[in-house]
């Protein structure tokens, strides 16, 4: 062998060598010789179910413990297996310094045994690939699939006839003369005789010269056609083919496993790694090692194959630990920095005990958040007041819980155990737009602050929104600020999957169950900022409970569905009639706000068209008018071409196979017992669009914790400010410690169509900003006037800066 592609991951060589440690240097050796090539990823990610960020890490790191190793990561953006290519796969490897990427799905229609069916022809295999912000490299298209020239026979007669046939099927999409062949793919061994067989192939014929080559070697042959080539310009999803196949099914099965993979991304990316990076500005400790092992616990579970859910259950099952490993020691950094502020910070300008807050969101809006506030036994304290900094009342639901064990785990002393009176709070209130801390105070006394929200038995409303209940629990949300009507929301459907963990395939001659026109029972609950409304459903859907809630000046409402399951093969969703006129659909994605067609092309077979979204699904007609849901890891949606654009948001997709090449039951994928959805619901007219897109970003990210803490003295300002950044449409996707150095690296990104005009101001100690990568090598530095970078971010575009501190 001359090379062996080890399939673009470094993760493997941990594995190896877990079992097999007597040969690293063997190993290595034969990496330094390039003949075995690594990288540049650490695992091979599902794009579209893993964040933006998340898909960065995975390549940041594969090319640092690829070097760490002591070999260079081979440079190429090698997507073999994804099913769907994201629209910023450009943009992403080229801030790695990557310009080519090589994938293997997205144009063709590919059958079982993912045996090539056909490929839509318009582009070809070799193209430029562009992301929505222009950035551009070099694409190729496995014409047919990794696998076209694996097991190539060694007897004359069947080589000769097999050859004819790799080069008649590649040379048909092919735009230069340089053919492809990929011998090998996942479940494939090592072609032992492959030498004998490219040796005898070239004795017996003289059409084509066949040689063992390496994507080095292979994309640079490729690089002078470039000029010639098509540009195919964002995601590559299938949306040119008959639909049939794509595996986007996999975005709903085990809907847990999404659910927790979104939240341990935003513990890790919009928690852990911000409110540390701010409490290491003042002197606390970034340990890179403990987040380096969240990632590698994260990204473990996020191949493709597992993330998708389509494996064993017992994978499943070893990706549940995994995600607690992360979390736990990502919750554990998370606590220790909030600990670090707290004692840290200078409140002796609150209370006896005061609520201090990390809030992650730039944009004005309301944030909720909870905690615990601990008395000495005998203070005598039997309620409590929350009150901001002008000393107005934050709405809060106080739980007394008395007498209640604790304990703290001193650096210095053996562990210290008490015992306090415990009061448990949740509370709302609005933020202040810019990124960091700030202080509550905390009094005894009796609150009194009620909620402006009404119900008079059908209509749940406030001065933004109004909810109008039917009697089988369904809504029309109004948006009293344009007098439009969207609905009946929040129906439920039920239909029959004889699908598997790759599919939905619906049952013959099933008809969809749902809750319209069935009455359910309805219950109210009040808190001082709120009104939920619960229903329990009756007849075929008696396991299903929903709570709608409806906040103080809030325009948006929120939902809580559980859902007890016992039913097997078969898929629950919650369907929003809304009637919205448009022929398009955004779904929030991969740094990117993907525009859609909500009519597939002529082409497309399937009469379904389900896709992928990571945050939140929104339709909006010409006048600017929309709805948006929002959602925590219910990442598959469909618009239904029904005449009135219904949006249908899986939520339970229960299958008993993998159902890829055999039998192989998974009766954990059934997911029985009882499931818990959230995801909220906004309409919004064209003043408030851009408020409502970060409203529905802020649900799904959830970045905000707080802490209790006592009055004293401190080097950290109480009303603390990281940076600030007030424009809507510019998302924060980290801020975390540079990897080498002790700069922060900061990364946003423009979900806009057009370019922004942006000020980003910093804290005090924030002394220089200076441009990067994703790569986070170092910039020209950027001009700083009084704390604030004034600069201009363009459309769809990813920006890294560093952040120099005193």
């Amino acid at each position: 062998y001359n090379y062996y592609h080890m399939d673009g991951q470094f993760a493997v060589i941990e594995d190896y060598l877990e079992t097999r440690p007597e040969m690293k240097d063997r190993l290595l050796a034969l990496v330094k010789a390039d003949r075995i090539q690594i990288g540049p990823w650490y695992i091979l990610q599902d794009e579209y179910l893993t964040s933006g960020e998340a898909n960065i890490r995975n390549m940041l790191y594969g090319i640092r413990l690829c070097r760490k190793f002591g070999g260079d990561p081979v440079m190429t953006g090698y997507f073999p297996d994804a099913f769907g290519n994201i629209s910023q796969a450009p943009q992403i490897i080229a801030g790695f310094g990557i310009d080519n990427a090589v994938f293997g799905r997205g144009m063709n229609d590919i059958g079982s045994d993912n045996q090539l069916v056909k490929q839509n022809g318009i582009t070809g295999s070799e193209l430029i690939w562009q992301a929505p912000d222009g950035t551009e490299v070099l694409g190729v298209m496995f014409a047919n699939w990794y696998h076209n020239a694996m097991e190539l026979p060694t007897e004359k007669e069947a080589l000769l006839k097999r050859i004819q046939h790799i080069k008649a099927s590649t040379e048909r999409f092919a735009a230069t003369p340089e053919l492809l062949g990929m011998n090998g793919c996942d479940h494939q061994p090592v072609q032992v005789d492959l030498t004998k067989a490219i040796k005898l192939a070239n004795e017996i014929q003289d059409e084509v010269t066949l040689k063992q080559s390496n994507f080095k070697d292979y994309i640079e042959a490729v690089r002078p056609y470039r000029d010639k080539l098509k540009v195919c310009k964002g995601e590559i999803a299938g949306q040119l083919t008959t639909g049939k196949c794509l595996l986007i099914n996999t975005a709903s099965c085990r809907v847990d496993i999404k659910q927790t993979n979104q939240a341990a991304q935003n513990l890790l990316e919009r928690l852990a790694e911000p409110v540390n990076a701010y409490s290491f500005l003042y002197g606390d400790k970034y340990d890179r090692d403990y987040y380096l092992y969240c990632w590698r616990k994260l990204m473990q579970n996020h191949p493709h194959d597992s993330i998708c859910s389509c494996s064993h259950d017992d994978i499943y099952e070893e990706m549940r630990i995994r995600f607690k490993k992360s979390m736990q020691a990502a919750g554990a950094l998370r606590k220790n920095a909030m600990e670090y502020l707290a004692k840290n910070t200078d409140t002796s300008a609150g209370e006896d005990r005061n609520i201090l807050l990390y809030i992650g969101e730039t944009v004005s809006g309301d944030v909720e958040a909870e905690t615990f506030v601990d008395y000495p036994l005998d203070a005598g304290v039997e309620s409590i007041v929350i009150m901001d900094e002008a000393g107005n009342e934050v709405p809060a639901v106080i739980t007394p819980m008395g007498r209640t064990f604790t304990y703290t785990l001193p650096d210095d002393k053996f562990r210290q155990p008490d015992f306090v009176n415990r009061f448990a709070v949740r509370f709302r209130l609005p933020t202040d737009g810019k990124v960091g801390t700030r202080m509550l105070r905390v009094i005894p006394g009796k609150a009194e602050h009620k909620t402006s929200v009404t119900w008079n038995g059908t209509t749940l409303e406030n001065s933004l929104t109004a909810l109008k209940f039917a009697k089988d629990g369904s809504f029309f949300v109004t948006d009293k600020r344009n007098g439009v009507t969207f609905g009946p929301c929040n129906l439920f459907e039920d239909t029959k999957d004889g699908g598997n963990t790759y599919n939905y395939e619906p049952v013959e001659g099933d008809v969809p169950v749902t809750t319209e026109g069935v009455t359910a029972a309805f219950s109210v609950s009040e808190t001082p900022y709120s009104i939920t409304v619960t229903i329990k459903h009756a007849g075929h859907f008696a396991g299903v409970a929903t709570s709608v809630t409806l906040y103080d000046n809030s325009a948006y409402a929120d939902i809580r569905t559980e859902i007890k399951n016992e039913a097997e093969n078969h898929r629950v969703r919650a369907l929003f009639k809304n009637d919205v006129k448009t022929d398009v659909v955004y779904a929030a994605g991969q740094f990117d706000i993907v525009k859609r067609d909500i009519q597939p092309w002529a082409n497309w077979t399937n009469p379904y068209n389900t896709q992928r979204s990571e945050q939140f699904v929104m339709l909006k007609d010409a006048d600017n008018a929309g709805f948006i849901t929002a959602h925590r890891g219910l990442n598959e949606y469909e618009i239904l071409l029904d005449g009135k654009n219904t949006m249908a948001l899986t939520l339970l997709r229960c299958v008993g196979e993998i159902g890829d090449w055999g039998d192989f039951p998974t009766p954990l994928a059934q997911c029985k017992g009882t499931y818990t959805l959230e995801y909220r619901v906004l309409p919004f007219g064209a003043a408030e669009e851009e408020n409502a897109v970060a409203a529905a970003y802020g649900f799904a990210s959830n970045a905000v914790t707080a802490i209790s803490c006592d009055k004293h003295a401190g080097k950290i300002p109480a009303d603390g400010m990281l940076f600030a950044c007030k424009d809507p449409m510019i998302r924060i996707a980290a801020c975390k410690c540079a990897e080498d150095d002790d700069d922060l690296i900061l990364r946003v990104y423009n979900i806009d169509e057009k370019e922004r005009p942006v000020d980003l101001t910093f804290g005090s100690l924030i002394t220089g900003v200076s441009a990067s990568e994703a790569d986070e090598r170092m910039g020209e530095a950027l001009p700083l006037r009084d704390g604030t970078l004034s600069t201009r971010i363009p459309a769809k575009k990813i920006k890294t800066y560093r952040l120099h501190k005193n």
